[in-house]
């Protein structure tokens, strides 16, 4: 089971643990990165069955995902 810890604040959504597995692409809904307050850079990865995992700002694939979807989104 992927630990997750996505945490609502005042200022916006944080991370405070971080998954390693690959997410496949085509179970990705969106990529939002955290919020610029928060203490750690991470994207929030959120699936097709709703989950919603914390992925650090330097991972590969989260990076090409988000970078695809803002293409993709105009």
């Amino acid at each position: 089971r992927l630990k997750e810890a996505v945490e609502q604040m005042s200022h916006g959504v944080c991370c405070f643990t971080f998954s390693t597995v690959t997410v496949p692409k085509n179970n990705i809904v969106s990529v939002t990165k955290t919020h610029h307050s928060c203490p750690v850079k991470a994207f929030v990865v959120t699936t097709v069955k709703g989950r919603q995992i914390c992925v650090g700002h330097y991972v590969n694939w989260a990076q090409k995902a988000f970078k695809q979807q803002k293409v993709t989104e105009g």
